[in-house]
């Protein structure tokens, strides 16, 4: 029998002999500055940098930005989020200083698809700060976009000065929890409450902008929004985006605690008070000023829509600001 095109190769090999097999494949290593994309290589086409909490890397296959907390201050193994939350006192004070290592990570693509790693995403990130530069090293990530997903590989260099943090040398926690108080009835003007845990504002007592008074600390920013100006008397304390959309009568207000610590966009970011929140919120005059209270509110995160998620939170703040003219 005739075999058209066939090879037969004979190999004559010993009984102890075992043949194995040659692996000529090279090796793909991820390139400093660049990706690989579901094994893809992708070379910058941009020198890569930090932009306030973000570093940003452009490729040739799309952009790669990794979130922080706030500016890193520590190398190490940084944990994938889908959002950077600081549970309480002390994980605020760790992303205030830098420490809080817990990052965010996104792939968009040349054709603009936006895939972003969840938690419990896999791979690794670490990030080494050392001799003015960061590098980021980001190795076997599952980023997606709905149920298309992607395995990133992503290492990037760039000249980095990490903030200096001088905490007390007294108490190392730079925020200052303060005493535990479930139901506070007062408080000094300044103050918030947040499941009965204490902060105190950055910048005074409040300040009004318009329709809305507001005070930062540390944890986030507390805000009532009126129908108008505020003025003395007691509100009842109502939905506040039909605050917002003056919806509401004028003895209605509303209630927003911002998280700084969280995406402006995606469920977490924002708390909004509703028509079912309870509480209070008192506006009473001192000399040439007004004392706002809101006292006792529960207000839930909200996404991107506005729909209420089922994480929900007790707040009290307490204001002083000049009446307003």
């Amino acid at each position: 029998m005739f075999l058209a095109g066939a090879t037969l190769n004979f190999t004559s090999c010993s009984k102890d002999e075992v043949e194995t097999p040659v692996n000529n494949t090279p090796a793909v290593t991820t390139p400093t500055n660049g990706a690989l994309i579901d094994g893809t290589e992708a070379q910058k086409s941009s020198e890569p940098a930090m932009n306030d909490k973000t570093a940003v890397l452009e490729t040739t296959a799309g952009k790669f930005e990794v979130g922080f907390a706030s500016k890193p201050t520590e190398s190490g193994t940084y944990t994938v989020k889908s959002t950077i939350s600081a549970k309480n006192a002390s994980m605020a004070a760790r992303a205030a200083a830098g420490t809080l290592k817990e990052v965010t990570v996104t792939y968009t693509s040349k054709d603009n698809i936006v895939y972003k790693a969840a938690d419990n995403a896999g791979g690794t990130v670490t990030i080494t700060i050392k001799d003015g530069k960061m590098t980021i090293d980001i190795s076997n990530l599952n980023v997606c976009n709905s149920t298309t997903c992607k395995k990133v590989s992503v290492k990037y260099d760039f000249y980095y000065t990490p903030p200096v943090v001088n905490p007390d040398p007294v108490d190392p926690d730079p925020v200052d929890p303060g005493p535990i108080n479930p139901n506070p009835s007062t408080g000094d003007p300044g103050t918030a409450y947040i499941n009965g845990v204490k902060s105190v504002s950055t910048f005074g007592t409040g300040m009004s902008l318009g329709r809305n008074v507001v005070f930062n600390t540390p944890v986030g920013s507390f805000q009532v929004w009126f129908k108008d100006k505020p003025m003395v008397g007691t509100f009842k304390v109502r939905s506040y985006q039909q605050v917002l959309m003056n919806n509401k009568a004028a003895d209605e207000a509303g209630f927003v605690f911002v998280d700084p610590t969280k995406p402006a966009t995606g469920a977490g970011g924002q708390f909004w008070s509703s028509d079912t929140s309870g509480g209070t919120i008192i506006v009473t005059a001192s000399g040439n000023d007004l004392i706002i209270e809101a006292k006792d509110i529960t207000v839930c995160s909200v996404d991107n829509y506005g729909s209420y998620t089922n994480e929900c939170k007790k707040f009290s703040a307490f204001y002083k600001i000049p009446k307003p003219q």
